[in-house]
């Protein structure tokens, strides 16, 4: 179950640590990819391969393909900041599921799956994570989202 669709919600740090607790994703990390990712509602971003990159969360064009199918779209990630989130934090989680490569390799593959932007993007989370367990554990100190733990 995702949020249901709310046009011109904001991402807030709230509904992100209800997305990292629902597909149990550390909640520091999917506020690291946010920030990493440096997206808002409304935002569509051309890339160099002709594909967009929209909203929060910066969700492709091509990935939300593969979320057609359950009648997700690009106006969803796009004008929905906690809907974005929450999609993400699922995919993520699929990701940090997988049976190979190490935590930082798997949280990554939401930037890509190719070792060179990969390793990037981890050099890019990593800091972002670390930032993000300590204002949890400031603002949230005894919360079971503030307790999870990184790799």
């Amino acid at each position: 179950d995702y949020f249901p669709f709310v046009e011109g919600r904001v991402a807030t740090i709230e509904c992100a640590i209800a997305s990292a607790i629902r597909h149990q994703v550390p909640a520091n990390l999917l506020l690291a990819i946010q920030e990493a990712e440096g997206g808002h509602n409304g935002l569509a971003k051309r890339n160099r391969n002709g594909t967009i990159d929209h909203g929060t969360m910066q969700w492709n064009s091509k990935t939300l393909t593969d979320y057609r199918t359950y009648g997700i779209t690009a106006r969803h990630v796009s004008h929905d900041g906690c809907y974005a989130l929450d999609l993400a934090a699922y995919k993520i989680a699929g990701h940090l599921a997988e049976p190979s490569g190490t935590f930082w390799e798997r949280a990554a593959i939401y930037h890509s799956r190719s070792p060179g932007p990969n390793l990037e993007y981890q050099h890019k989370i990593k800091p972002l994570s670390k930032k993000w367990g300590s204002i949890l554990r400031s603002r949230y100190s005894g919360e079971t989202f503030a307790t999870f733990s990184m790799k």
